[in-house]
């Protein structure tokens, strides 16, 4: 598990620029891949839209060293706050999780044996983050242990 500490000054809901990559073109090997990624359970921070479960849960979301493949959750604590929870998921390879304005959250990303659902480990992962903002002098950040802090 990786807990990475985010705060939105400004709504991030735009699709990544032209030319951005998903992780699997930047980093060979590193386990992740969305292209193939599903939504299963989307209720991230009890916002819905689904029910059950806080959580969004990507099923085949890369596939471990062994070939098996793995689902990735994402669990929100903090206030999490989004102005469009049906906008949380996978678009073109990307994953996305969309912020309201100016709220604050933890993120914790737990990588999962698909088939157990048990924690499963990748030796390194790199997670490339895009910040997409409606105001060009809004502020946004990324921080957390294991994780270089990240400001826009």
């Amino acid at each position: 598990q990786r807990r990475v500490r985010g705060t939105a000054m400004e709504g991030s809901d735009y699709p990544p620029s032209a030319g951005a990559s998903p992780v699997h073109r930047e980093c060979p090997g590193s386990g992740l891949d969305l292209r193939a990624a599903v939504v299963f359970h989307s209720n991230l921070g009890n916002a819905g839209p689904g029910s059950g479960e806080p959580a969004l849960l990507i099923q085949n979301a890369g596939i471990l060293p062994s070939n098996i493949p793995i689902s990735l959750r994402l669990t929100a604590t903090g206030g999490y706050q989004t102005c469009s929870p049906r906008m949380n998921g996978v678009v073109q390879g990307f994953g996305r999780v969309n912020m309201q304005a100016g709220s604050t959250t933890e993120l914790c990303f737990t990588l999962l044996n698909q088939h157990t659902d048990q924690p499963a480990v990748l030796h390194e992962l790199i997670i490339p983050v895009y910040w997409y903002g409606l105001d060009p002098d809004s502020r946004e950040s990324c921080s957390g242990p294991g994780v270089e802090r990240i400001e826009q």
